[in-house]
């Protein structure tokens, strides 16, 4: 009996693949605000995405402000994703 496939890693499309991947190739439906916690000049955002075949995921991202402009902070949890 061979050994089950391994996963394909997602560094190997690079970084449209990785996005593809999370995005379902572009099919979210709609994306729902949960919560927002403020913390100074940060804040984490709980979210559910809908996508257009039915599945559901839940996740947060934490943001920052740096002058007038949020950014999303905590890449490196996306990115420990991308190595395998």
């Amino acid at each position: 009996m061979s050994p089950p496939a391994e996963k394909p890693c997602p560094a190997a499309g690079g970084i449209k693949k990785f996005a593809d991947n999370e995005t379902r190739e572009g099919k979210i439906k709609t994306v729902e605000i949960l919560k927002v916690e403020m913390r100074g000049e940060g804040a984490k955002v709980f979210y559910k995405i809908r996508y257009q075949g039915g599945q559901t995921k839940q996740d947060d991202a934490s943001l920052i402000k740096e002058n007038v402009e949020w950014k999303i902070t905590g890449w490196s949890g996306w990115l420990d994703r991308l190595h395998c």
